[in-house]
């Protein structure tokens, strides 16, 4: 999950064929993978380690809290990276100036205020109902907080015909010399 993500994040980052809106949404959302399954996966680890099962209160509501954002996070940042391809569709002779840099910023912006904003309620509900339920065998949670951001990178960008040729162009210098 980490090398996956970090390794996208650092290819779109430092070629300039893969600075467009797309690509911008992408690098976000490997960084909302690679910070949601930090959240979980070395509290989960410890626990597999020490064969204890126990978390504090405030432990279990932060880590819940942080899972939230970052679930949220990605969930809204889905809805933004379809109105960039709706835009791309419909409008692709205006498509740069709607989705102009600035614009892209401000929707991802919106993404993580709002991601902070639902997740303070649902802990704030949590907290309310007094209940943490820590149960880390079910396969479901398992899943979701590591397979799903292990594969993110795989699903949404090697696959890409332009990721795969930014990658190329990065590694075949570095390998010749």
């Amino acid at each position: 999950t980490i090398v996956g993500n970090l390794l996208l994040m650092i290819l779109i980052k430092i070629n300039p064929h893969l600075h467009t809106p797309m690509y911008f949404f992408l690098f976000n959302m490997s960084l909302i993978d690679l910070c949601y399954s930090s959240v979980i996966i070395p509290k989960m680890l410890m626990n597999f380690v020490s064969e204890k099962n126990i978390i504090s209160y405030s432990g279990c509501m932060a880590q819940l809290y942080f899972f939230c954002v970052f679930v949220n996070s990605e969930s809204l940042l889905l809805s933004a990276m379809a109105y960039d391809q709706y835009v791309a569709i419909c409008y692709p002779l205006l498509y740069n100036i709607k989705m102009s840099s600035q614009i892209c910023s401000f929707l991802v912006s919106g993404v993580f205020v709002m991601g902070f904003a639902v997740a303070l309620a649902h802990t704030g509900c949590m907290l309310r109902l007094s209940f943490c339920s820590m149960n880390q065998r079910k396969v479901s949670s398992v899943f979701y907080t590591i397979v799903i951001p292990m594969l993110s990178p795989i699903i949404y960008s090697l696959r890409n015909k332009d990721v795969k040729l930014a990658m190329q162009k990065t590694l075949r210098p570095r390998m010749i010399s």
